[in-house]
């Protein structure tokens, strides 16, 4: 079950409707005896979604919270109910709640369901609009961003970024880093393992995030001190827009 509610930029749903969302979640845990959220008790689920908005709750970005049933008398179930919101912050505020029970590993934990929350926004009208606003203010402040879109094949959505030095590490909804750009190139960044979060792009030394783009982009043509001049903000720009305009060529 899931319902998108709308507020004023940095302010919280309106009461009636959250209230409205918790009687049906309420409805549906009846239903169930194990692992339950708060032993659905109105007023305490109630407090526990108004909590969950808070988490979710800014003035500009995109953030995802869950929370899930508890085991019950030491009995552990291998299905919970789990409850996730998400809040995109552009123009306005658009909180995205979803409940369902879903399966739990063999530790008893519930599937995080945050990243796929945050994957689905954009089946939501109020919180796709959100988006784009967020999309055009990355080219507000990065004018080489929209430039290098025009120039590529790709159109992956953008919604948040982190500098660092000349390089700006750029993640989607999912918070997920997958590109980087430079001056007006832009170059996809393919992992060996996770992709990165932001908050490895913006907290990483400099030695990491420069092996990272020296092994999973074309940048790793050039040398290890150059890439770290990049992220210094001592780098040649210009040199890395002519390893992407080379890479782009070497690809037709």
């Amino acid at each position: 079950m899931t319902q998108a509610l709308v507020a004023p930029l940095g302010e919280l749903p309106d009461e009636e409707a959250v209230r409205a969302f918790g009687e049906r979640v309420l409805k549906l845990e009846r239903g169930h005896r194990t692992r339950v959220l708060l032993d659905s008790n109105r007023e305490t689920l109630e407090g526990l979604l108004w909590s969950l908005l808070e988490k979710v709750r800014g003035k500009e970005g995109l953030r995802a919270a869950q929370v899930s049933g508890t085991r019950t008398r030491g009995y552990d179930f291998p299905v919970a109910s789990v409850l996730v919101a998400a809040g995109v912050h552009a123009e306005r505020s658009v909180f995205v709640l979803h409940y369902e029970r879903t399966p739990t590993n063999w530790l008893g934990k519930p599937v995080d369901l945050t990243r796929w929350i945050r994957r689905e926004l954009h089946a939501f009208p109020e919180a796709e609009e959100e988006l784009e606003v967020l999309r055009r203010r990355l080219y507000g402040r990065y004018p080489g961003l929209e430039h290098a879109l025009k120039a590529s094949e790709e159109r992956p959505l953008f919604v948040g970024a982190v500098p660092r030095g000349q390089v700006v590490f750029l993640f989607n909804p999912a918070e997920e880093v997958t590109h980087a750009l430079v001056g007006k190139a832009l170059f996809p960044i393919r992992y060996t393992e996770e992709p990165y979060p932001p908050k490895t792009a913006e907290g990483a030394p400099e030695k990491v995030l420069a092996k990272l783009l020296r092994r999973g982009t074309s940048l790793g043509v050039l040398p290890r001190g150059a890439v770290l001049a990049l992220l210094r903000g001592e780098g040649d720009v210009e040199e890395a827009e002519r390893v992407w305009r080379l890479a782009r060529l070497g690809r037709l």
